[in-house]
């Protein structure tokens, strides 16, 4: 299953990376947005929904978690890093995204 991060990317057309991963985030959270899946459809089909949505109906909507786990990509295992210290920093700005991938 996909991190809520790599949904968000996958769910925006944007490449998998951390760096996308927070600014996909970013926009989700400041538009009252989340990614979402159905069962029906299964995990990798990542959609993007209102949270208020989700919430009415959290039958059909499934969450993904916030906390990466191993993932398939490309169809190669991936295995992802246990977070650092500086995961559990507030996640930085849109604005201050946006200005480190111009950089």
């Amino acid at each position: 299953m996909y991190s809520r991060a790599e949904a968000a990317c996958k769910a925006f057309g944007m490449p998998m990376s951390q760096e996308n991963g927070d600014y996909c985030l970013d926009i989700l959270d400041q538009g009252g947005l989340d990614v979402v899946y159905v069962e029906e459809l299964g995990d990798k089909r990542p959609i993007i929904m209102g949270k208020e949505a989700i919430i009415r109906d959290t039958i059909t909507y499934m969450k993904y978690v916030g906390v990466p786990t191993p993932s398939t990509i490309h169809g190669k295992a991936t295995a992802i890093a246990p977070p650092s210290k500086s995961s559990c920093a507030p996640t930085p700005g849109v604005s201050e995204v946006s200005q480190r991938r111009r950089q």
